[in-house]
């Protein structure tokens, strides 16, 4: 993996359709032009550590639904999307991202209870980085800055974290 990472784990109350939540993810994340990698089993193909860390994460949620988002379908990486689309240093407008209204649209669908999100970048994910507890706002917040946050938490994790989501 070359740049960072964003995992996500749904937590679905007792009684959802999983396959249908799935398909909507999928939709919203074929709207936006993005890809994505559903299960830890074929997230371990290619990242065991990221693996382990999602497997340990996903006992915290009912009814998990965990996958990573990339920046295509084809990438194994969220690295050119934050690039083009976060970095206001490459002359992006964070505010205006595509992404942001694509995490806002999965993160509000109905059957998704709350999530946890391991946003990683430069390091290896463990349950040893940060963690946060915040609303979709928030967080979308959160996402929006992630490069002036990674400058002002320098040594303290950075924009590195895991994120519990919740409505």
């Amino acid at each position: 993996m070359s740049g960072p990472g964003f995992d996500v784990i749904l937590s679905l109350p007792e009684g959802s359709d999983r396959i249908n939540v799935s398909r909507k993810i999928l939709e919203i994340v074929a709207k936006y032009g993005l890809g994505a990698i559903f299960g830890v089993t074929m997230i371990r193909s290619l990242y065991d550590k990221e693996a382990q860390l999602l497997d340990e994460l996903a006992r915290e949620s009912s009814s998990p639904i965990i996958f990573t988002v990339n920046s295509n379908p084809l990438a194994t990486d969220i690295n050119d999307t934050f690039e083009h689309q976060l970095n206001p240093w490459r002359g992006s407008q964070p505010a205006e991202a595509p992404f942001l209204k694509f995490v806002g649209e999965m993160l509000s669908l109905p059957d998704v209870g709350h999530a946890l999100v391991v946003v990683w970048d430069n390091m290896e994910p463990s349950r040893h980085m940060p963690r946060y507890e915040m609303g979709i706002e928030g967080f979308l917040s959160w996402v929006r800055d992630f490069y002036q946050t990674q400058l002002s938490k320098s040594g303290k994790g950075g924009a590195n974290g895991i994120f519990r989501v919740s409505k």
